[in-house]
């Protein structure tokens, strides 16, 4: 997985069996719009966001990604 930042980017390496869970989270920015994150949340408790929505984004279509990735990983 590859985490872009401002002014680098950075590569993780997890194991997939590592993974435990998949979620959609609510977030609210600096003008109090929300958008959506999915994120991977590891045995260990780390999160790892894999994909982040702009303002107008639809909780629907994450939630719809969230399950596919839970489906390969065959976390049910």
């Amino acid at each position: 997985m590859r985490q872009q930042y401002i002014f680098y980017a950075k590569t993780i390496r997890r194991r997939l069996q590592d993974v435990a869970a998949v979620k959609v989270t609510e977030q609210e920015d600096s003008d109090r719009s929300l958008f959506y994150e999915i994120n991977l949340v590891l045995k260990s408790g780390e999160k790892l966001s894999l994909r982040e929505g702009t303002n107008n984004s639809d909780k629907q279509e994450y939630e719809q990604v969230a399950a596919q990735i839970r489906q390969f990983l065959q976390l049910f």
